[in-house]
Order: C-alpha cells, then structure tokens, then sequence
C-alpha cells in the first residue's frame, strides 16, 4: 500500500541503490495523502500499516452469518491469498 511501512522502505532502496549506480538527482517526493484531496481524478488515499489480517469467505445462516472459509491471512506469502 503506498505510504505503508513497506512501500517507503521499498521506496528508500531504490533510491539507494540509484545514487549507489551514479545518479545524482535522485528524491522522493511526497504529497499529502488524507482521502479528500484530488490528484487528477483520482482521490488520495492514507496510508495504512496493519500487523495481522484475515479475509474469510462468510456463509448466512437463520442464526446470522458464520465464518466458512478462510481465504487468506496477512504475512503468509507476499502478494498471495494462502490457505490454513
């Protein structure tokens, strides 16, 4: 997710590693992020960070609906639902 943990660290090793290759002009640059303001027609989007996440598959029920499958979890397998 841009603005995660993740993406600036990403982000700085580029960077790093471009100046390490010679170049000199090299930055990032930032801009504010709040889901209100506009770039273009797309809406900015804040950045998240989360430590566990799962995304499960919900089945109704006449008692209400009940957890059936669990399709992925945060931290299994970069970019890749996982099953377990």
């Amino acid at each position: 997710m841009r603005g995660s943990r993740g993406y600036i660290a990403a982000s700085e090793f580029i960077v790093a590693e471009l100046r390490r290759y010679g170049l000199e002009d090299v930055r990032i640059d930032q801009l504010p992020a709040d889901g209100k303001i506009f770039y273009g027609t797309q809406r900015s989007r804040p950045a998240w960070n989360t430590d566990f996440a799962e995304l499960w598959e919900m089945r109704k029920t006449p008692q209400g609906l009940i957890r059936e499958t669990r399709l992925g979890k945060l931290g299994c397998i970069a970019s890749c639902a996982c099953s377990g």
